[in-house]
C-alpha cells in the first residue's frame, strides 16, 4: 500500500459517501474511514523511513521470542516440576481424585505447583505491561529491538498488546505450536516485515541498534530537524543597496555567518565596524601545542584600570605594546568576548569555586546543550576549548569540513572557527594580528 493507493481509495470512498448524502450510509462512512487510515499508515511509514527507522529482521524477532519463552520457563519451573512429580507419582488404579491425593507429599507438591503457575502468570502480565507501555520485553531488550505505534511512533499501548497476546494464545489452543509458528512467521512474506499480530495492534517492530529509536526523544528531535531543515539558498550576484556607484559594477558578496546574530555586536568597541572582524579564528594545529592550560595567574596580575597611574614627565614612557588579537564567540543568539576572560557556555552554566569566567547562558529549547557545556578561552597561541563533561559532547569543525571531538575535561587548541555544542553552533571571530 503506497501513499497514492491510499489517496485513491479515500477519494473513491468519499465519492461514494457524497452520492448517498440524502440517506445515511454507514457502510460508505466506514469505507471512507478505512481508506483514510490506510493513507495515514502509508504516510507514517514513509516518514519513518526518512527519519531512519529500520524494521527488525525475522532472526532478531525470533531470538526475542525465544528469550521470552526461556524466561517464562525459568520463572514457572517450580510449578512445572511439581506437576511432573504429581503425575509421575499418581496411582492410576485408584478411583477419582484419589489418584493424586493419596500421595505422601500431595499437599506440598500442590502448593509448589500453584505457586509456580502464579509466578508464570505474573511474569506474563509484567511482560505485556512492559510491551504496551515501553515497547519492549526482556527478549526484545536483549535482541536490541522495540515495538512502536506505526502512526504515532510512540508506545504501542497496553490494550493493543493484550489483544495480540490473546490472539497468540488462542492460536496455540486451536493448533498447538503450529498456530503460533505460522503467526510469528507472517512477517516473512510482508513487504515491510509487519506481521499479522503487528497489524492487529497497529504497531511494528524496529531495530534500534541499526536505526533510530523513536522512543528516544532527543534522537527523534534531531532526526525531525534534519529532515525538516530547508535547502540552502545559493546566493547570486546582486547589486548592493548601499552602493552609490555605477549599477553595472560587479558586486562580490562577502562571507556570511550561518549563525543567527542580528544587529551590531554589543561587545565590539564603540565606533568599530563588524566587517573589520574576521569570521575565522587563527587556526592552530591541535597536535602542535598539546593541551593548553588557562593562564589564570597572569590575568590576575594585571592591575585594574583605576589603579594605573599616568606617566609623569620625568618617567620615560614605555614603548607601545604590540597589537594583540581580540576574540569574540557568537552563535545561538549570544555573543561574548573571550579575549581577557574565558566564556563558560551552557543552558545554565555554573563556574567552579574560585574560577574567574564569564557565564554565558544559551537558550536551547531542544536541551541538546548541557547546563554547563564548554569553556572557551585564549592564550598567546590562540583559542582553546574545554568540554565540561557535557551529555552530547563538543565538536570542532575543521577548515576541511572534518570534525574533531573534544574529550571531556581535556583543553585543546581550536583548529577551526566553528564549534558545535550539541545541536548549537558557535563561531569564533578575531580582529588584529597576534605577535
Amino acid at each position: 500500500m503506497t501513499v497514492a493507493d491510499g489517496r485513491r481509495a479515500r477519494r473513491e470512498a468519499e465519492q461514494r459517501a457524497q452520492t448517498t448524502q440524502t440517506m445515511r450510509d454507514p457502510a460508505a462512512e466506514k469505507a471512507a474511514q478505512r481508506a483514510h487510515d490506510r493513507e495515514a499508515r502509508a504516510e507514517a511509514l514513509l516518514i519513518a523511513d526518512e527519519l531512519g527507522v529500520i524494521t527488525a529482521s525475522w532472526g532478531r524477532r525470533s531470538l526475542a521470542y525465544f528469550v521470552d519463552i526461556v524466561c517464562y520457563l525459568i520463572v514457572a519451573s517450580p510449578g512445572l516440576i511439581a506437576a511432573w512429580f504429581l503425575i509421575a507419582g499418581a496411582n492410576w488404579a485408584r478411583p477419582g481424585l484419589d489418584v493424586f491425593t493419596k500421595q505422601p507429599n500431595f499437599l506440598l507438591l500442590l502448593i509448589i505447583m500453584l505457586s509456580g503457575l502464579l509466578l508464570g502468570w505474573i511474569f506474563i502480565i509484567v511482560e505485556v505491561a512492559l510491551h504496551g507501555l515501553k515497547g519492549l520485553t526482556i527478549g526484545k531488550a536483549l535482541a536490541g529491538i522495540r515495538s512502536v505505534s506505526v502512526v504515532l511512533m510512540r508506545k504501542p499501548g497496553f490494550w493493543r498488546i493484550v489483544l495480540r497476546t490473546v490472539i497468540l494464545q488462542a492460536s496455540n489452543v486451536v493448533l498447538p505450536l503450529i498456530g503460533p509458528a505460522v503467526i510469528l512467521c507472517s512477517s516473512l512474506w510482508s513487504e515491510r516485515g509487519i506481521g499479522w499480530l503487528d497489524r492487529v495492534s497497529k504497531s511494528r517492530v524496529i531495530d534500534v541498534r541499526l536505526g533510530l529509536n523513536p522512543l528516544d526523544l532527543k534522537a527523534l528531535r534531531r532526526a525531525e530537524r534534519r529532515i525538516a531543515r530547508p535547502e540552502r539558498i545559493v546566493e547570486t550576484d546582486l547589486p548592493s543597496l548601499a552602493t552609490h556607484g555605477s549599477p553595472d559594477a560587479h558586486f562580490a558578496p562577502s562571507a556570511r555567518s550561518r549563525l543567527g546574530v542580528v544587529g551590531e555586536n554589543p561587545i565590539l568597541p564603540p565606533g568599530e565596524r563588524r566587517e573589520d572582524w574576521a569570521g575565522d579564528a587563527p587556526q592552530t594545529s591541535p597536535s602542535s601545542g598539546g593541551a593548553p592550560q588557562p593562564q589564570e595567574p597572569q590575568r590576575s596580575q594585571v592591575s585594574a584600570p583605576h589603579e594605573r597611574q599616568a606617566p609623569t614627565a620625568r618617567e620615560p614612557q614605555a614603548p607601545a605594546p604590540a597589537a594583540q588579537a581580540s576574540y569574540v564567540v557568537e552563535g545561538a543568539g549570544v555573543s561574548a568576548d573571550i579575549t581577557s576572560v574565558p566564556a563558560l557556555l551552557g543552558r545554565n552554566p555554573q563556574a567552579r569555586e574560585g574560577e574567574n569566567v564569564n557565564l554565558v547562558p544559551v537558550n536551547d529549547p531542544s536541551h541538546s546543550m548541557s547546563k554547563t557545556h564548554a569553556l572557551l578561552g585564549t592564550e598567546p597561541r590562540g583559542v582553546w576549548i574545554e568540554d565540561r563533561g557535557s551529555a552530547n559532547g563538543t565538536v570542532i569543525v575543521l577548515p576541511d569540513g572534518s570534525e574533531q571531538k573534544v574529550e571531556p575535561f581535556a583543553p585543546v587548541m581550536l583548529g577551526g572557527s566553528v564549534v558545535r555544542c550539541g545541536d548549537c553552533e558557535f563561531r569564533v571571530m578575531t580582529k588584529g594580528a597576534r605577535q
